[in-house]
């Protein structure tokens, strides 16, 4: 006869069987499909309560569903001990997904994933890699990514990890990512958990989490996330809370377990009731702690079997779950419990290869084994992986460790891995090492030792800042520093210096700016060469920027390019300016573009530094010094003239192209934009591309390519800058599109379909400034659509026109305070009101004098329309506003005049007009009326639809001004074909203004 089993069997609740839990599982699935359902907005579904309540046993309930489906349940958990690690839980998670498809037996699907990956990735996979080294398992090994600071970095990462989300993901192959112990996250996998959650297009992906509810305080980091993601109206969070079970609940499940009747189990399921008051774990490690101790034991014939007075005297020696666990690790051998208090030092999950190069135990696998068959560790599918079957269990092994005990160690546990492992596995094992190191900091007494955890500190801030978290970079260097001695300057001069300026730069990325002034001022007082302070200056200037101290960024940046041997005036005069850029082109002379790539590379660490700050200081110079623009230009390609080309001569080409378009030579302007382009192809980097793209494609190629053709050119920069984490010129890419879209003619709602994704770009990417600048495009759209009360005020579900005065005012954004004038003289000219259109263009004036930007495109003609419009409405205008108003319209006959000798289409249909306009001025309508149908007719050809709406509108005007016989038909016939195009082209008010003014629709009927 066998004997019976003297443990408890739970095997029945393998199939995920659960207890008073019905009401929680029911909301779980209903979540998970109306998630995944084309209604749906994003959800992020949270599963609280306190621990012990089976949270993690709920949220795996829905694996086997996903499964079955074909999607993927992937999971990670925070750690306490290592919430300092970077994307930890999410490293896990998308490991287990790489692991499931490269061992699945599916190998067509694992080739398709690779291709998609390979695809949509593309130069973002090596930057993924880095944070999910898994992912080599797939994809093999990468060429390095493009380096990338700051913000920029951050943004990057989250918008690669959500298009890897995208790719591996859809409703029919749902990925399921369940994130456990949220309350001891990390602020970086916050931040990219909160960009997944607000990402529309991630349309497969179900975000799950778990949470103690009872340690997240108000101010806590979690509780912050959650009300960030609760004030966004594209997401929500479905809450599901769990309590301990039910008083018949514990009833049943102690009675199934015991495979004994309610009433037979009573009384011990109300002793455990009593004191574990339905919490789950406790209710479980209770019953193993009676068994294991010898009360409930099996009778002769094999039924379970205890003393009622015997559970009061265990009762009144339990007190919580810990105790139990505690007390069932006194119970192992020495040897297990050894291995089971430095495991927990470690982590939830560790690493048995790890232990070995830390525990002195004769037989680890034994000792482990051990922990294990009592129940306190699982073994993870990859070998030699381990985790602690719950939290309590870990923080009971550990607690068998006094403070004192614990911090030495930590120490030691750093010390050993350290000494022992290979410098890859010290690489791969960083975080780790430099926070067991930490923790046992105040038993570190030798400085060399310190010295030595300063060096491991810069290596651990730099890789978490390669993976763009930046408070876990800023921890990882102030500890740096903190260990080095007073004499630090003296003696370890390089890594203090190594160490400031990485911790400048990510206290600016923080934007902790006071923080960031100490560091950086501290470097500029110790370090001893001008090249040493030149990263500290780089930082100061992308912090000044940041903060709208645009002048004081062009005079620090001033300053350091004349240390650096470069001196540029910070007031120059325009003979000081014409005197430079006619040296630039006798420099230039007799220079082929072949002659100028194949000069020998920059090698000069000063010149290449300068040609660094010089790129910095463009996009300040252009804001609000466009005086020096062109000095920074021709500076950058007098440098390459002289020293040979570097990454930054690509860009610096483009920019002295635009100032060849400022000046109006557009031969040269043509010439330099394609000399910009070679190098960019000659030297392949891509990373500049964005900026190449911006200032040749944006901002002068209208001069020389049809409107049409430009489109593509600038989706693509946006794109790459998207990929290559270049957000500034991106974003100022994306606000020439929405521009773009309205001088091609584009259909209104076609604009606004194409332009809302794209200003969500802005948003997401807290492209504030640029933001400001974009914004009111997108709002004259929504006002030409009918979706404003007044159509010439910029206020509507865009934005507030006197909000974003105000802040753009404040924070010295001019080029956004003009940009609201222009779009409000368009829609005045528009709506006919011809004062407020020249009102709005004199404010806006300051625009003039960077007149190659396809804004400026659009104020010129405007501005000249409107003055030929008011003159024709009120002539009786004094002298000076008359020769002020025909000289506008003579400025912007002339300036499409020029534009026409090289690109016709952009620009005949507008000369036509206007001359049609002087003509009605001077009261020649026969000769008007030939322009404004050779207007009609090129603006039909070249598809300007709001243009041909435009001249068929002031042909009819024209003609009912004028008595003559016959005429007021020929008028009624262009209004009502204006009529028409207008409602082409989507523009409700202005249609119910013909309608109203004219009797369109009755007349054509």
């Amino acid at each position: 006869m066998q004997p019976y089993q003297t443990t408890l069997d739970w095997s029945f609740l393998d199939n995920n069987v659960l207890y008073d839990r019905d009401i929680e599982q029911d909301k779980l699935f209903a979540a998970y499909n109306k998630r995944l359902s084309s209604q749906s907005c994003n959800e992020f579904i949270l599963l609280s309560g306190m621990s012990g309540t089976g949270k993690t046993a709920l949220a795996q309930t829905i694996r086997r569903h996903v499964t079955s489906k074909g999607g993927f349940f992937i999971s990670g958990k925070f750690d306490q001990l290592k919430k300092s690690e970077p994307y930890a839980a999410l490293v896990s998670a998308f490991t287990e997904y790489v692991t499931a498809i490269v061992n699945g037996p599916n190998e067509n699907y694992l080739k398709q994933v690779k291709e998609d990956i390979q695809t949509s990735l593309r130069t973002d996979l090596q930057l993924l890699t880095d944070m999910i080294p898994a992912l080599e398992q797939i994809n093999g090994l990468q060429q390095a990514s493009s380096t990338v600071k700051g913000t920029e970095a951050t943004l990057r990462l989250h918008m690669a990890t959500r298009n890897l989300v995208r790719t591996i993901s859809s409703p029919s192959n749902p990925l399921v990512l369940f994130l456990d112990d949220l309350q001891w996250a990390d602020s970086a996998t916050l931040d990219l958990l909160r960009a997944l959650a607000l990402d529309k297009t991630c349309h497969g992906l179900v975000l799950m989490g778990a949470c103690r509810y009872d340690e997240v305080e108000f101010e806590h980091e979690f509780a912050e996330f959650l009300r960030s993601i609760e004030h966004e109206n594209d997401a929500t969070i479905v809450p599901i809370e769990l309590h301990n079970l039910t008083f018949e609940a514990v009833e049943d499940l102690v009675s199934d377990v015991l495979r004994m009747s309610k009433e037979e189990s009573r009384p011990l399921f109300k002793a455990v009731y009593r004191k574990t008051k339905g919490n789950i774990l406790f209710v479980v490690q209770a019953l193993e702690s009676l068994c294991r101790n010898g009360f409930l034991t099996r009778d002769s014939n094999g039924r379970w079997q205890w003393d009622t007075g015997e559970l009061k005297a265990w009762g009144k020696g339990v007190t919580n779950v810990e105790d139990l666990m505690m007390n069932k690790i006194r119970r192992l051998s020495p040897d297990s419990r050894t291995v089971l208090m430095t495991a927990a030092c470690l982590g939830a999950e560790f690493d048995g290869y790890l232990l070995s190069e830390i525990v002195s135990v004769f037989d680890i696998p034994n000792a482990v084994d051990e922990a294990v068959e009592n129940g306190l560790v699982a073994e993870l599918p990859d070998g030699g992986f381990y985790k602690f079957a719950h939290d309590r269990v870990q923080q009971a092994a550990y607690s068998l460790l006094t403070d004192e005990k614990k911090a030495e160690r930590h120490l030691d546990i750093g010390r050993c891995l350290r000494q022992n492992l290979s410098e890859e596995d010290i690489e791969m094992n960083l975080f780790l090492i430099v926070d067991q190191m930490e923790l046992g900091s105040n038993f570190l007494d030798d400085q060399d030792e310190k010295d030595e955890l300063a060096s491991l500190c810069l290596r651990a801030g730099l890789k978490a800042t390669r993976r763009s978290d930046f408070k876990a970079a800023s921890k990882y260097y102030t500890l740096g520093i903190d260990s080095l001695s007073d004499r630090n300057w003296r003696d370890q001069y390089y890594l203090s210096l190594d160490l400031h300026n990485a911790v400048a730069e990510t206290k600016y990325c923080t934007a902790e700016f006071d923080a960031m002034d100490k560091y950086i001022n501290t470097v500029l007082s110790n370090a001893t060469s001008l090249r040493h302070k030149v990263p500290a200056y780089s930082t100061k200037i992308f912090a000044l920027g940041a903060r709208h101290r645009v002048n004081e960024a062009c005079e620090t940046g001033f300053t350091l390019l004349s240390a650096l041997g470069e001196k540029i005036p910070l007031k120059a005069s325009r003979p000081q300016v014409m005197m430079n850029v006619a040296k630039t082109m006798y420099m230039l002379r007799d220079k082929s573009d072949e002659d100028i790539m194949d000069q020998p590379p920059m090698c000069d660490p000063d010149k290449i530094a300068a040609m660094s700050i010089l790129n910095l200081l463009t996009y300040y110079a252009y804001l609000s010094k466009i005086d020096l623009f062109p000095l920074i230009a021709c500076r950058m390609v007098q440098l390459t003239i002289k020293h040979g080309p570097c990454a930054v001569s690509s860009y610096g080409f483009g920019c002295y192209a635009l100032v060849m378009c400022i000046l109006k030579r557009v031969d040269d302007t043509k010439r330099f934009a394609n000399t910009s382009f070679k190098i960019l192809e000659r030297y392949k980097i891509r990373e500049w591309l964005p900026r190449v793209y911006l200032v040749t494609y944006g901002m002068i190629s209208y001069y020389f390519k049809p409107i049409r053709d430009i489109e593509e050119s600038l989706h693509h920069g946006v794109q790459v800058g998207l990929e290559t984490g270049d957000l500034e010129s991106a974003m100022i890419s994306v606000h020439i599109l929405f521009l773009h879209g309205f001088v091609a003619g584009k259909p209104l709602e076609e604009q606004e379909k194409r332009d809302a994704p794209l200003l969500q770009l802005m948003v997401e990417h807290k492209q504030d400034h640029t933001l400001a600048l974009a914004s009111p495009k997108v709002q004259a759209v929504h006002n030409l659509l009918g979706r404003s009360e007044d159509p010439c005020v910029l206020t509507g579900e865009i934005m507030d026109q006197e909000k974003l005065l105000e802040a753009a005012k404040s924070g010295h954004n001019w080029v956004a305070v003009s940009a609201m004038a222009v779009w409000r003289m368009v829609l005045a000219y528009i709506m006919n009101d011809y004062e407020l259109a020249l009102d709005m263009a004199e404010k806006s004036r300051t625009l003039l004098k960077r007149q190659s930007s396809m804004m400026v495109f659009v104020l010129i003609y405007y501005r000249g329309l409107a003055s030929l419009a008011l003159l024709q409405e009120s002539p009786k205008q004094t002298r000076k506003q008359r020769r002020k108003y025909i000289s506008h319209a003579r400025s912007a006959l002339k300036f499409f005049k020029r534009v026409s000798r090289y690109c016709p289409s952009n620009a005949m249909n507008k000369i036509f007009l206007l001359e049609a306009e002087f003509a009605v001025l001077k009261g020649k309508l026969d000769l008007a009326v030939p322009f404004y149908q050779r207007s009609i007719e090129l603006a039909q050809t070249e598809c300007f639809l709001h243009e041909q709406a435009l001249a068929n509108e002031r042909a009819g005007l024209a003609l009912r001004r004028f008595e003559r016989r016959g005429e007021k038909a020929g008028s009624a016939r262009f209004l009502r074909e204006a009529y028409d195009l207008y409602e082409k082209w989507g523009s409700k008010p202005k249609m119910e203004q013909l309608a109203k003014k004219f009797s369109i629709p009755e007349e054509r009927i």
